[in-house]
């Protein structure tokens, strides 16, 4: 990857984490494996979108977020 590029999305990224976002675990089209080598670009960023994006997926992740949430919580408390 060009130098250029890697430093404007490390930039973008930046931008992102200081604004409230997770940055850390980023998702490329690249990660959707094509051993039939067939899928465009886009293709894979659809299927990624979709994964991402399943009702199942979000269920989910919403509860493992609530679920350390609430470990953070109980723990800050006990530390008072």
């Amino acid at each position: 990857m060009d130098k250029s590029l890697e430093l404007k999305i490390e930039e973008a990224k930046k931008l992102l984490k200081n604004n409230g976002y997770q940055t850390y675990n980023l998702w490329h089209i690249d990660d959707v494996r094509d051993d039939a080598g067939i899928l465009t670009d886009e293709d894979k960023m659809e299927i990624l979108e979709n994964a991402l994006t399943n009702e199942s997926v979000m269920n989910q992740v919403f509860f493992v977020i609530d679920y350390i949430r609430d470990s953070y919580i109980e723990q800050i408390k006990n530390e008072k």
